[in-house]
């Protein structure tokens, strides 16, 4: 239930409202349940504690629902009729409105058992969904407890965020024993998702259970091994209910796989769980021909070399980008448009010509193309295939994308599903996406010089990528979008060409061991869990690096002239993503430096990496349009979806 005006009020009291609903009609199954209702013993236990356990959540809950009702956090009180919900700690009252909502249902539904002779076939369905949320309520008493804690120790009305270093007792290990995160897996995972994320969420579940057995388990160092283990344990966690129903059980296994129970993730199970799309695990099927197969056809899709500071122009080498950059043998990009685009050669300084990397084709033609008389055949059905005319006409527009994965994983090719539709939208544009070093082998600020470099590069070498980039805009999600907003400021502070606007996806912008109401979130999440968060910070950052002081590693923390010189930014991020948060502070910063162009929309119920979900869900196609909305209108180009 939402009021225009003060919808955060509202969904307050409908938190209040539901959990009195609950206790009153566990009253009535306690007093009145018949004698004849199958499980009669165990469904009065069950009302009787979940009774307890709304007692005890109320008190719990009720200094943040007042906090909620007052209006009073960042994010809220820079725009009281914004939508529901506009901060972190109102995802969480949301959550909990959910959450309650299913609670109530099967309740109610336990309660019909003894009115209704045909309601007792489903007497033991509804009595497991009633425990199964019950948990769930528990799980976040514990998560409402930890917020209060968190209230404690900041200025609700300065700032969302207080950070391990200055508040020990915030250390992951000691907060991780409070919550029993498997409380929110298994049959009745997801609840506060839409049922397309969900779906998606749970076949994630699967891999996440996989991986951690064949890491953990798999003594094999052969590749092959472990992509056969990790199907058959697949095929175990895809069946799990229904082998616990033939009473067949499997040592370690439970039907509340995908919870993250360690407190340390390690960089190859991150790796491996990010890039799964792009490992070949099935037969051929890798994540570029899947995007060819569901994404939209365009006409490029290429990868091309961007050089090394060896082969600098004079003008970029006036930026200072030499041999400090540590950047040696260039960095890859992958190249698309729309539109078949004439490229003509970079040049070296010398005059040379950089040699060029030439189109891949479609899968289908890659697959015919041999040698001899296949050959000629293939290349034009290839230029049949794919739309955009000869190629005689140079972009308006340069988009430079770089890509998500927590700084230590994927790549543009994971990234292209929403690529080739922003390549498809925006006709009058070329993307660049930079594939950069990842971290930890090359922490910062190797990642952000590479960003830097590219971003030049492609402006002064226009031409060879088919654009005359008469306007440019950088995007980025999660730590592409730190890298997006980090390369702005360090193009200002070089007096370089200042992109004319910034699109970014839930980015990370406070790279710090840090706690946020929305990072509390990660406790519980599927895609970014605490131990995979703490995990990617703590690789960008080197030894000795100050993350909460400089603005390059953390944009948040810019002063307020560096962000007065920032271009036009907009951010598109997820009520449910554990970064929200930090676009929230970043959005309140910049209005604070009198930048009221600065544009931030919540999406409900979206998680973290949203924009690769666009294919199964109509919120995520959304929220990925009203991106390429923005990037088009700072390219002042139209719009084509």
């Amino acid at each position: 239930v939402e009021v225009e005006s003060e919808p955060h009020k509202a969904v307050a009291s409908e938190v209040r409202r539901r959990v009195a609903r609950i206790q009153g009609v566990c009253v009535e199954i306690v007093e009145k349940i018949d004698a004849g209702v199958a499980n009669r013993e165990v469904i009065r236990r069950e009302a009787e504690s979940l009774q307890i356990t709304c007692t005890v959540f109320v008190e719990t809950v009720e200094p943040l629902l007042r906090l909620t009702e007052q209006g009073c956090w960042i994010g809220r009180k820079d725009q009281p009729s914004a939508s529901f919900p506009a901060n972190g700690i109102e995802s969480i009252v949301y959550i909990l409105d959910l959450l309650l909502v299913q609670l109530l249902d099967a309740v109610m539904n336990v309660k019909a058992s003894e009115e209704s002779w045909g309601a007792r076939f489903q007497n033991n369905r509804q009595l497991e969904k009633m425990s199964s949320h019950h948990s769930q309520l528990r799980a976040m008493n514990s998560v409402v407890f930890l917020v209060s804690l968190l209230m404690k120790r900041i200025d609700v009305e300065s700032t969302l965020f207080a950070s391990v270093e200055d508040h020990p007792d915030l250390e992951l290990r000691k907060w991780r024993t409070v919550v029993h995160v498997e409380d929110f897996y298994g049959k009745h995972f997801g609840f506060h998702y839409t049922p397309e994320i969900r779906n998606l969420l749970k076949v994630i579940n699967i891999a996440r259970g996989s991986i951690d057995k064949v890491l953990t388990e798999n003594n094999s160092d052969n590749e092959m091994v472990k992509n056969i283990s990790m199907l058959g344990w697949g095929w175990v966690y895809s069946n799990v209910t229904v082998l616990n129903h033939m009473g067949i059980s499997v040592d370690g296994v439970n039907e509340k796989f995908g919870a993250c129970q360690s407190l340390d993730a390690t960089i190859e199970q991150v790796r491996t769980l990010f890039n799964l799309m792009e490992k070949p695990l099935v037969a051929n099927m890798s994540v570029a021909n899947v995007t060819d197969l569901v994404g939209s056809n365009i006409a490029m899709d290429m990868v091309v070399h961007i050089p090394g500071p060896d082969h600098l122009s004079p003008a970029l080498k006036a930026n200072k980008l030499g041999s400090s950059s540590r950047i040696k043998n260039g960095t890859a990009g992958r190249l698309l448009s729309s539109q078949n685009r004439p490229q003509g050669p970079a040049v070296n300084p010398d005059g040379s010509s950089m040699p060029t990397v030439g189109e891949e084709e479609s899968p289908f033609v890659t697959m015919l193309k041999s040698n001899g008389s296949f050959r000629e055949l293939s290349t034009r059905i290839d230029r049949f295939l794919k739309p955009g005319g000869n190629g005689s006409s140079l972009a308006k527009g340069l988009v430079v994308h770089f890509h998500g994965g927590g700084f230590v994983s994927q790549s543009s090719n994971s990234h292209a599903v929403y690529l080739r539709e922003w390549a498809a939208y925006i006709p009058d544009s070329v993307i660049i996406s930079i594939d950069y070093k990842l971290a930890p082998e090359h922490q910062y600020p190797i990642a952000l010089n590479e960003c830097l470099h590219s971003y030049l590069w492609a402006i002064h070498n226009s031409h060879q990528l088919g654009t005359r980039a008469e306007r440019v805009v950088l995007a980025g999600d999660s730590a592409g979008g730190n890298f997006a907003l980090s390369v702005s400021l360090k193009a200002a502070a070089l007096s370089a060409r200042r992109p004319d606007g910034v699109v970014l996806a839930y980015p990370a912008l406070l790279v710090t061991l840090a706690w946020s109401p929305s990072r509390i979130l990660s406790f519980f999440d599927p895609l970014l869990n605490a131990a995979v968060l703490h995990l990617c910070l703590r690789s960008y950052v080197p030894e000795g690096a100050d993350a909460n002081a400089d603005p390059f590693i953390s944009p948040m923390v810019a002063g307020e002239e560096m962000l007065r010189g920032l271009p036009p930014v907009s951010v598109v991020t997820g009520s449910l993503d554990p970064l929200l948060d930090d676009s929230v502070m970043f959005a309140h910063r910049m209005r604070a430096a009198g930048r009221t162009d600065c544009k931030l929309k919540i999406v409900k119920q979206l998680p973290h990496g949203f924009l690769n979900m666009v294919q199964v869900d109509p919120m995520a196609l959304s929220a990925m349009q009203q991106a390429a909305a923005w990037i088009a209108q700072y390219l002042e180009t139209s719009l084509k979806l």
